[in-house]
């Protein structure tokens, strides 16, 4: 994606919170059973353990989903799963482009 690209999408709507919302969907998409773990935790413990246990919890998937898209692991996710993907691979092939399936 280009700077100015960027710069256009930058000019959406609510652009900073949907792009947290996705660093949070993703980082609680990879930690999803442990938050079964800090519900029970939360529900043995104190109240205001609890409560920071859940904050603690959501700044964890936050700060997992950031290094997720940072590192670029988002493509490639998005890339195996086109793999198995039938769409996807009548797209490639009409359009000449080249089917990676090195699984």
């Amino acid at each position: 994606m280009t700077m100015t690209s960027l710069q256009k999408l930058k000019g959406y709507r609510l652009w900073r919170a949907i792009l947290w919302k996705s660093y949070f969907d993703k980082g609680l998409s990879l930690t999803n059973y442990m938050k079964y773990a800090v519900a029970l935790l939360a529900v043995k413990v104190p109240i205001k353990w609890g409560i920071l246990a859940g904050i603690i919890y959501c700044i964890l998937c936050v700060i997992l989903g950031k290094i997720w898209f940072h590192y670029r692991i988002v493509d490639t996710e998005n890339e195996v799963n086109n793999i198995y993907n039938p769409f996807v691979g009548e797209m490639r092939k009409l359009h000449g482009i080249p089917i990676n399936r090195k699984v």
